[in-house]
Parts: structure tokens; sequence; C-alpha cells
């Protein structure tokens, strides 16, 4: 290869990076005013270039500048929330655009919206607000609960009945007709001895207290006996919903009256007069 060679390929080899650089770089100006009918300027109009939704807002003179990549015809979207949008097709050819782009007074379609909403109560429900607290909890998943469809299934005829197949909770209905054979256990509200532990009871959000001979006595005093005997007094025909929380890991703030478990029973609802009570 002669000198003059060299030199000819060095001088091509220098120019074809500025060339390629060059042809990377075409841009285009589209510039103007957004105007209503009467020639008063619109501010904060949206221009938005179609190929890839990059886009620019007039100012408060109507004006704007928006450059786009790309020599030759184009589309356009002009918009604002009162005016009519419009889409116009404009030359790019010589890299740059410039006029008055006229809004007219309208309505613009807004894109459609699909909404999904994912009801946190059953529908039977959506009159009361009673049970909210119920299946909102149930939705956190913390603690046993038992629906009215399932208490018909068990077709349970005491209370603490609905209670048997919870987990971690031991129910023995002793001698038909005499409450105080019943029998239940929460192992994990146990002492060293076996005696039930401090377990409160509550009805319709209301924690249920025995009154004594003295002063007023929580439920959580009684024993697995005692406790059994004082559900059966009420009848599970009333009952449209329970909660069980077997531990003080599980019991949610509302219902944590220094106990080691909870039992929440809420009574029968009906829509027509919304009496809670049968």
């Amino acid at each position: 290869m002669t000198m003059y060679s060299r030199c000819l390929c060095g001088t091509l080899l220098a120019l074809a990076g500025p060339l390629h650089a060059q042809a990377d770089s075409v841009r285009s100006v589209l510039e103007g005013r957004v105007i209503d009918p009467a020639g008063t300027a619109i501010q904060a109009a949206e221009i938005i270039w179609q190929t890839d939704k990059r886009s620019a807002r007039s100012r408060a003179d109507g004006s704007f500048a928006l450059t786009v990549p790309v020599r030759g015809e184009t589309v356009i979207l002009v918009r604002r929330p009162g005016y009519s949008a419009q889409v116009l097709r404009v030359d790019l050819s010589t890299g740059a655009w410039r006029g008055r782009i006229v809004l007219v007074p309208g309505t613009q379609q807004l894109p459609d919206v699909e909404v999904a909403v994912r009801y946190a109560k059953p529908i039977q429900y959506s009159s009361t607000t009673k049970f909210d607290g119920f299946f909102l909890r149930q939705k956190l998943g913390i603690g046993t609960f038992v629906s009215r469809e399932q208490i018909e299934k068990l077709n349970a005829f005491h209370t603490i009945e609905i209670l048997r197949g919870i987990p971690g909770v031991y129910v023995n209905i002793g001698n038909p007709g005499d409450p105080s054979t019943a029998d239940i256990r929460i192992p994990r509200c146990e002492s060293l001895d076996h005696k039930l532990g401090k377990v409160t009871v509550w009805i319709d959000g209301q924690r249920l207290i025995e009154p004594g001979p003295y002063s007023p006595r929580g439920l959580y005093s009684k024993g697995s006996t005692d406790l059994a005997e004082m559900l059966e007094r009420i009848a599970a025909t009333g009952i449209e919903m329970v909660e069980v929380f077997r531990g003080p890991s599980q019991i949610p703030g509302e219902f944590h009256w220094d106990g080691c478990a909870a039992i929440v029973i809420w009574t029968r609802y009906h829509p027509i007069n919304r009496d809670t009570v049968p």
C-alpha cells in the first residue's frame, strides 16, 4: 500500500464518525401557539407526538416547542380539558414546523377506566356495618372465624358445639341437659396444672361480665367447666358469627382484655327490622 493510499483511508475513516453521528442526531422542531377561536391564548394545552407519546405544554401566552427525532410527515395530538382535542398531520421534512393551533371549546374524550371492586363483606350484609370488623379481621387471617352458613351446616343445638372442630380448642359437651358437665379446653391458654387460663367472651363487641356477690368479675376468671356453662346460656340459634383467638398474639387490640384467649360472638342480624337478637 502506497503512502497516498494510507492517507486516503485515514481520511475516510475520520469522516465516517461525524457522518454517522449526524444521521443519529436528526431532529425536527414543532413550534407555535395554541389559541381559541377568539384568538385568546390557551395555557397548559398538551401537544403529544403520537409515535412515542413525548409531549410539551403550552405556556401562558399559548406558545410551545417540541423536539422530535423525525424528518417527514408525522402526527400530533393537541388537547386540553374543556376543549375538543385536535389530531394534526404536520410536515417536518424541512426540520421545522411553525403555526397556530385553534382549539374549540367542547368535551374531551377521556380514556376508558376499568374499575375492579372486591367486596370486603358478602352482599347480604351490605345494609349494616355491624359485622365489618369481623370481615376485616377474617381478611387478615389471624384467628378462626365461623360464619352463619357454617353454623347452619353444623346444625348446632348448643353454643359450645360451634367451637368443636376449631384447631386448638377441645370441647366436651357432657351429659345432655346438664351444662355443668360440659368442658372446654384451650391448651395454649392453660396453666401448669392444666386449668383454663384467662378467656374473655364478647357479645356484639361488649365484654361479657358475670355479676358476683361483691363486685363484677370478668368471665376470664371462670374455669373450663364454668366457661362452657356460661356459653350454654347463649342460644346457638341466635348466633350469626363467631371469632376465636387462641393466644395473646392472636387477640386483636379491641378484644385484648387481660386474657390469653378470646371468644367473640355476634348475634343474629335481620335486614327487615335490623334487630340483632331474635
